[in-house]
């Protein structure tokens, strides 16, 4: 119903992940959570990078979609609290891009 707000939240991490150097290997949602995974990114601390996307992508979305996105009643904060990471090293990024690109849609399915 709403997936071009999904796609939306994917150009906005795609151009986030651009101006910081790090590379957006693949990019899904649950209902009502994302997966991001990123190669690239040892530069930087994963509080900042999640603060990085987390804020930039709020501010964009929220202007892009002001109207749409009121019936949400957001309030202050567009995300949730906190965020989730895991490093792969003992995972190809192979496998890592697969569950995040096709085993997501076990969340949409009937």
């Amino acid at each position: 119903m709403y997936g071009f707000l999904q796609e939306a939240c994917r150009a906005s991490f795609g151009e986030i992940a651009s101006h910081w150097g790090v590379k957006m290997e693949a990019c899904e949602f649950g209902p009502d959570h994302c997966h991001v995974f990123l190669a690239g990114w040892k530069n930087f601390a994963i509080p900042k990078l999640a603060q990085y996307f987390k804020g930039a992508s709020s501010r964009q979305l929220r202007k892009d979609f002001s109207e749409v996105l009121q019936k949400f009643q957001l309030g202050n904060s567009f995300w949730s609290d906190g965020y989730f990471y895991e490093t792969c090293g003992s995972v190809t990024a192979e496998a890592r891009k697969f569950y995040i690109e096709r085993m997501q849609k076990k969340h949409f399915a009937s």
